[in-house]
């Protein structure tokens, strides 16, 4: 995780924006949705993208060249939320196939082992 606390520490990344960037990698297209689900997807990511871009405005940044430039700094933390994202599901994956922590459930086995399937 410190490949995601150092950058985020340097371009001091307020919880507005930490906020943001997670609901970002709720948009993650997933090669199993149907190209209709990955266009909804693609719109999300968008919107919020442009959300961010309109916070940044709000936030006082002097010009469009110092909001390019922060959500350029913030994007690029995205990846590394992505991956620790799906290295968390597959942990909680491992939990509910084996019972760890008496993780087996319906509703565990739908979101993490079905998911994976």
């Amino acid at each position: 995780m410190e490949e995601f606390i150092e950058p985020a520490k340097a371009m001091n990344l307020t919880e507005s924006e930490y906020a943001i960037l997670r609901v970002l990698c709720f948009f993650t297209a997933e090669t199993k949705l149907s190209s209709g689900g990955r266009e909804i997807v693609r719109k999300a990511r968008n919107f919020y993208r442009n959300i961010l871009v309109e916070h940044l405005r709000q936030s006082n940044l002097s010009n469009e060249i110092s909001i390019a430039t922060k959500v350029s700094e913030i994007l690029s933390i995205l990846p590394i939320l992505e991956i620790a994202s799906r290295l968390a599901n597959d942990e909680f994956t491992f939990m509910t196939l084996f019972n760890v922590a008496e993780m087996q459930g319906k509703l565990t086995y739908d979101l993490y082992v079905k998911k994976s399937l």
